[in-house]
């Protein structure tokens, strides 16, 4: 799940992902073509996966926990600058800020001033996210 909020009064906008029990190592977040692009894995816990992978027997309950990949998308305001993104992870959710931008406001290009990626795609360093 998540929230995503633009203040106007205080000139910034935020995302904010819940992913409990997911390491900033599983974690990849990008800019791509104007938007936010995160993704990740959830690994089960070690117990479980042997369980699994050891019993054809083994069943899960009637509402497992979800593991796997993940991604989500949002699309960024317009003129949104990747190098004033701030990332945090703290207590299984992942915060993403950056100033809002008025709407009026063009991009400057497709380039990059985080670490580049492919054309068009800026990374944010999975080293930019606090634990």
């Amino acid at each position: 799940r998540m929230d995503i909020c633009d203040d106007a009064s205080i000139n910034r906008c935020w995302a904010t992902f819940e992913i409990p029990g997911v390491k900033s190592s599983d974690l990849s977040l990008n800019v791509r073509e104007g938007s936010l692009v995160l993704k990740g894995q959830r690994r089960a816990p070690r117990e479980l996966r042997a369980l699994l992978e050891s019993s054809s027997q083994a069943k899960l309950p009637s509402n497992p926990l979800r593991y796997g990949t993940f991604t989500r998308t949002i699309p960024l305001p317009p003129g949104t600058k990747e190098s004033d993104m701030v990332a945090q992870l703290e207590d299984g959710l992942l915060t993403v800020t950056w100033p809002r931008t008025p709407a009026s406001v063009e991009p400057t290009g497709t380039g990059s001033t985080a670490s580049s990626g492919a054309q068009g795609e800026a990374v944010l360093q999975t080293a930019d996210l606090t634990d």
